[in-house]
């Protein structure tokens, strides 16, 4: 019976772990029809594309690495991309998240993560983006890029928009924002995390609260099983007319 109470827990403690870890779903983001999404895994399969970027398979998947680039997502002519970054740093680690923190805080982190400030505070389902303008110049050539960067469970997650003009044009910038809309950012797989958002810390709860009770009539009926069995081993001992007696040691 032990080794059977002890096997449940065992069960017990890997349904809720397992249900822990299933709350985040993966980082994903949906980018517009017509854009070729390369990432570590895929390069293989995309090798011409690849070196029309300037970058061999193995080049580009170190590239990637490096950079923390998750996905890089290229129109047909390669005039527009679109690039998912998720990195850890001392300062994501320090901050762990931005959620919560007011819009005076949020200057103060800016001036240590962003040293060339940035535009704008835009929020997506509550979370806070830092929007940042740049311009880049490759070559001859120069391009604008948009930048929207927050801090989440610890890590740096940026979707950066590369346009063709040298400015950021209204519509262009609507155009990276609905990008942004799609943007999915997983939750924590630690329970200390997860516990942190409303919704989630109620299912968690819910978890706990359903583990405590089916432990508790578990042992109630371990108890339950053991007590019936000492009655009936007593019933069985009188039935007999057999008894012990304990005998002092000297």
């Amino acid at each position: 019976m032990i080794v059977t109470v002890a096997t449940l827990l065992v069960v017990i403690v890997a349904m809720l772990s397992l249900y822990v870890a299933k709350i985040g779903k993966d980082l994903s983001v949906q980018y517009p029809e017509g854009y070729t999404v390369l990432t570590e895994e895929n390069a293989a399969q995309n090798e011409a594309l690849i070196e029309k970027l300037g970058y061999g398979v193995t080049s580009f998947q170190k590239y990637l690495r490096q950079k923390g680039i998750v996905s890089l997502a290229v129109n047909e002519d390669n005039s527009r991309q679109f690039r998912l970054i998720e990195q850890t740093t001392d300062l994501t680690t320090e901050l762990k998240d931005l959620e919560g923190v007011s819009d005076r805080e949020l200057n103060a982190v800016a001036e240590k993560l962003l040293p060339n400030g940035y535009a704008y505070l835009v929020r997506r389902a509550g979370v806070p983006y830092f929007e940042v303008h740049t311009k880049v110049k490759n070559g001859n050539e120069s391009y604008c890029t948009v930048q929207f960067i927050t801090i989440k469970n610890g890590k740096y997650y940026s979707l950066n928009y590369y346009g063709s003009q040298k400015s950021l044009s209204d519509a262009e910038r609507t155009f990276a924002i609905s990008v942004l809309n799609t943007l999915k950012i997983p939750e924590s797989g630690g329970l200390s995390a997860v516990i942190t958002r409303g919704g989630t810390m109620r299912a968690v709860y819910l978890v706990i609260l359903s583990v405590a009770v089916l432990l508790g009539v578990v042992i109630a009926v371990v108890l339950s099983v053991s007590l019936i069995r000492d009655i009936k081993k007593r019933r069985a001992d009188d039935a007999s007319g057999t008894f012990k007696i304990k005998r002092r040691r000297k």
